[in-house]
């Protein structure tokens, strides 16, 4: 698998709050992985997080409930999978029980690019990447890739 970088979707269209941030968030059509890229505060990396997942292939492990929900980030250079226990990657997260929970869904085969992060939604699951590193997150996969994976 090559990574594909042709946007076919508007980043503007995804834009919106999350818990405290605003960003470019969208999800899953299954609802499952939830994912903000292009935060407003430049210290908050591009990533996602799933309801249900399984264990990273680095080797992390969570609970899939509460405070320990598999995540991957895009940090410095490096796919950086991660338990986490807030909603960091989920849009209108700051409005619970409204309709947009999560952020608008990104159909499969559509692309979103914005600020040197591309994402892209397929029946396998999203994957991200930036800088020729990336990871794919799923309820059933759950993958980092190293540095020039997803050079053409």
């Amino acid at each position: 698998m090559r990574f594909r970088k042709d946007a076919n979707v508007n980043a503007n269209d995804f834009y919106g709050p999350g818990a405290g941030v605003n960003a470019k968030f969208f999800q899953s059509p299954s609802g499952n992985v939830r994912c903000g890229i292009d935060f407003d505060d430049p210290q908050i990396p591009s990533g996602c997080q799933a309801s249900t997942s399984v264990r990273s292939n680095t080797g992390v492990t969570c609970l899939n409930r509460g405070n320990s929900v598999y995540s991957t980030q895009l940090i410095s250079g490096a796919a950086v999978s991660k338990c986490v226990n807030q909603p960091f990657f989920v849009g209108g997260s700051g409005n619970p029980g409204q309709d947009t929970v999560g952020g608008r869904v990104l159909q499969y085969g559509q692309i979103i690019s914005v600020g040197g992060t591309t994402c892209e939604s397929a029946a396998v699951g999203i994957s991200c990447w930036a800088n020729s590193v990336g990871f794919t997150l799923a309820r059933d996969r759950n993958d980092t890739y190293d540095p020039g994976y997803g050079q053409r």
